[in-house]
């Protein structure tokens, strides 16, 4: 490690200058992770609007809790209890129904006419048929393998309260209540084709397990018929981030100490994978966990992809033919034209990185909607990130983008430079967490 850093100040002898400048000290007293306010901050009005930023926070983070509860939403207290008021209450009720990311799920139905059955278990969301279109998933409908599997695992009795939360292009998610412990956890539900790889996967997955991580709990196969599939018990968030950002329309703005614990934690979770030498290769706010402790404060859990890829043999790089991740947020040197050759590395990460913090921090500005905007950028060189959007640049946040979203790979600055000059601020400079760091770098040399 200390010769990669030699190297990396060699390369970039600009870097340890940049974090001086750029990195926040904000936290660097707060070991619980909290970030102070600004000392001396004294004008009434500034201090009302923070207080009403927090209270949105706090009703927002209320309503995501509720999550498969039938409890109401509360109003923020003080309202006024007119004809006018009631209604904007009703419209706000009907509005969390139909979008809010704790109530995702649709009264029951009938994922398939001739299984019943299940409806009578498993809630399904609104989304469910498009997860039967799903072409990875379609034989499983089809052939009615996904609804034996489901009533399998209803029939063991392991659990209860089954709810649909959505797929991916592997596997499709449940939540449900683990009858043992009474404990409320997500279910990956995942066909296994190549063992050995999965074995793998389940290996290196259980060694990188910290705090800011999708913690695995269990795994274990059910066989149906020829097909065999596994079982993830995983730590069950509260939301993703894109649903957080999505939400402030209609519940109030992310504070920028929140967007800044998000990034810094972010930050913190990618280079404790490349510490392993593992690429993620999707960064993106939907893949980005959420959960709220009782003071409201965020803490990421970052999903870990399949299949997991790690740098192997002093490799710096993972080619393939095959486009990964969302092109949103993908880096330049994957967008290259005919779009058959693709580069995945450390450094794609931090561009994808930069582009995620671009969106928690310009969230009207940068969305899916600048789809084609992005592409044209990425595609020709540029001197400064996202130079034709209308960003804000004097934001913390955007020190990081600057140096995350460079155009030329050489150019975009490690991740450690960042977290190992600031050791008060990120939580995997803790003793405890760098001593396991170490241990399990070991075993992985096995892999």
């Amino acid at each position: 490690m200390d010769s990669q850093k030699e190297r990396s100040n060699q390369q970039y002898p600009q870097h340890k200058n940049q974090q001086e400048r750029n990195v926040s000290q904000q936290n660097k007293d707060s070991p619980d992770g909290s970030y102070p306010e600004t000392p001396g901050q004294e004008n009434s009005n500034d201090n009302e609007k923070e207080d009403q930023k927090n209270s949105l926070l706090e009703s927002q983070v209320k309503r995501i809790r509720s999550q498969q509860n039938n409890d109401s939403y509360h109003e923020t207290p003080g309202q006024e209890n007119s004809n006018n008021n009631e209604k904007e209450n009703s419209r706000k009720q009907q509005l969390m129904q139909n979008n809010s990311p704790e109530r995702r799920f649709e009264d029951d139905q009938t994922p398939n006419e001739n299984n019943s059955q299940i409806s009578n278990f498993i809630p399904v969301n609104r989304d469910y048929k498009q997860l039967q279109e799903q072409e990875q998933f379609h034989d499983l409908f089809r052939s009615g393998l996904l609804q034996k599997l489901l009533l399998k695992l209803k029939v063991n009795q392991k659990y209860e309260s089954f709810q649909f939360i959505g797929s991916g292009t592997f596997s499709m998610v449940y939540s449900a209540r683990k009858i043992k412990n009474n404990q409320n956890i997500a279910l990956r539900i995942q066909e296994v084709k190549d063992q050995v790889y999965f074995n793998n996967y389940i290996s290196i997955y259980k060694q990188i397990q910290m705090p800011l991580v999708i913690e695995l709990y269990d795994v274990y196969y059910i066989d149906i018929e020829i097909h065999k599939f596994a079982i993830f018990e995983l730590e069950l968030v509260d939301c993703d981030l894109m649903q957080l950002l999505e939400g402030q329309e209609q519940y109030g703005q992310l504070n920028d100490e929140n967007k800044m614990s998000i990034a810094k934690q972010l930050i913190d979770a990618i280079n404790y994978l490349h510490n392993f030498n593992i690429i993620n290769r999707d960064i993106k706010p939907s893949n980005i966990g959420l959960k709220f402790n009782r003071s409201n404060q965020i803490q990421i859990k970052l999903f870990i992809p399949y299949p997991i890829i790690r740098l192997k043999n002093g490799s710096d790089v993972y080619n393939t033919n095959q486009l990964v991740g969302t092109m949103l947020f993908s880096a330049p040197e994957n967008m290259v034209e005919p779009y058959d050759r693709f580069v995945y590395s450390k450094e794609s990460d931090i561009f994808s990185l930069g582009a995620t913090l671009c969106m928690l921090d310009n969230f009207k500005s940068y969305n899916s909607e600048e789809f084609g905007k992005y592409l044209t950028m990425i595609k020709s060189y540029f001197q400064q990130p996202f130079e034709k959007f209308q960003i804000n640049r004097q934001s913390q946040i955007y020190q990081f983008i600057e140096q995350f979203c460079q155009y030329e790979i050489d150019q975009r600055i490690p991740l450690f430079c960042i977290v190992d000059q600031n050791p008060n601020d990120f939580l995997s400079n803790e003793q405890e967490i760098k001593k396991a760091k170490y241990k399990k770098q070991l075993v992985l040399l096995n892999f």
